[in-house]
């Protein structure tokens, strides 16, 4: 069974962009990792991110091969320097972030 994790990230305008957002949610480096280590490996199936018809809520799914590929996955010293900066950069533009599923699939 694989895991699926999706968080939905909510800004307060329109005028408040979204950390990275879209498709280049990480840095080249960093997507280059996810490439060759998960992506290609089978770690991660898709990773997807939709923006709602008001364009307030950002959703991005990912579905990992397994819960271990996930923990993998964020536990990445690139990711975890992906989400210390995009937290930062959340709390000071009142952007929220919710986990909506987390769960096997």
């Amino acid at each position: 069974m694989s895991w699926t994790l999706k968080i939905k990230s909510t800004r307060p305008n329109t005028d408040t962009e979204f950390y990275r957002d879209g498709a280049s949610y990480l840095s080249d480096s960093a997507l280059e990792t996810q490439k060759s280590a998960y992506e290609d490996s089978g770690k991660l199936i898709s990773c997807t991110v939709e923006t709602s018809s008001n364009e307030l809520e950002l959703l991005k799914t990912w579905v990992f091969r397994d819960k271990e590929s996930m923990k993998e996955w964020f536990d990445d010293t690139k990711i975890t320097d992906y989400v210390s900066a995009r937290d930062t950069y959340n709390t000071n533009n009142s952007i929220t972030r919710e986990k909506v599923q987390n769960e096997e699939t």
